[in-house]
C-alpha cells in the first residue's frame, strides 16, 4: 500500500493520542504521542541509542515507531482500504496480538494471532468496508470488558468510544469497494 495510507492512517491515530500523557489510571504508563516508555526504550535500544525520557521523542522517531513497529510489523502495508487504517490504529490503542485474533475471527480463519498470507489473502476476498466494521465492533466489545473488569477504565471509556465513532465514520467514507479479489503471496 502507499504511504500516503499510512500517512493519512497516523494522522487519524495522533489525532486521537496526543501529546504527553503519565495517566496513574493508564495501564500503558508515560506516553508521548501514543508511545509508551517501554516502547520507545524498546526501540532507542535496538538502535544503539541511549535509554532517554520518552518526552524527548523527536517527529522522525514517532514516525518511524510507528512504521516499523506498527504499520510493516502488522502487515497494514498489505490490507485493503479501509481495513489497513482499522487495523493499524486498533494496533496501536488495544494491542497486536488481540487486534489480528479479531480479523481472524470476523474472517472466519484459523485464529492465531498472526497476520500472514492466508489471513491477508481472506481480507482481501470479502467486502473490506464489512470487515473494517465487524473488527471496530470487537474493538467496542473489548472497551466493555475492560471498564467491566475495572472500573478505572470508565475514566477513559467516553474518548475511545468517540475515537471508534470516528473511525467507523471513515470506514464508510473510503469509498472502498465491495470486493475485490488480490492475490497474496508470502
Amino acid at each position: 500500500m502507499s504511504t500516503d495510507r499510512l500517512a493519512d492512517s497516523l494522522k487519524f491515530t495522533l489525532s486521537w493520542e496526543g501529546g504527553y500523557s503519565n495517566n496513574k489510571d493508564d495501564p500503558g504508563g508515560e506516553t508521548n504521542f501514543g508511545i509508551t516508555r517501554a516502547v520507545y526504550d524498546h526501540y532507542r535500544h535496538g538502535r544503539g541509542l541511549a535509554v532517554r525520557s520518552v518526552k524527548l521523542i523527536t517527529p522522525d522517531e514517532v514516525h518511524d515507531i510507528y512504521f516499523t513497529l506498527y504499520w510493516q510489523a502488522s502487515h497494514c502495508d498489505k490490507m485493503p482500504v479501509p481495513l489497513d487504517l482499522v487495523m493499524f490504529d486498533s494496533f496501536v490503542n488495544c494491542g497486536r496480538d488481540r487486534v489480528a485474533k479479531w480479523l481472524q475471527a470476523s474472517l472466519g480463519v484459523v485464529v492465531d494471532g498472526r497476520v500472514g498470507p492466508y489471513t491477508l489473502a481472506a481480507a482481501w476476498s470479502g467486502d473490506h468496508t464489512k470487515l473494517a466494521l465487524a473488527v471496530c465492533d470487537q474493538r467496542a466489545v473489548h472497551y466493555a470488558r475492560l471498564v467491566k473488569a475495572n472500573k478505572k477504565f470508565s475514566t477513559f471509556i467516553k474518548g475511545w468510544t468517540r475515537r471508534l465513532d470516528a473511525l467507523r465514520v471513515l470506514c464508510v467514507a473510503s469509498g472502498a469497494p465491495a470486493v475485490v479479489s488480490v492475490p497474496v503471496t508470502g
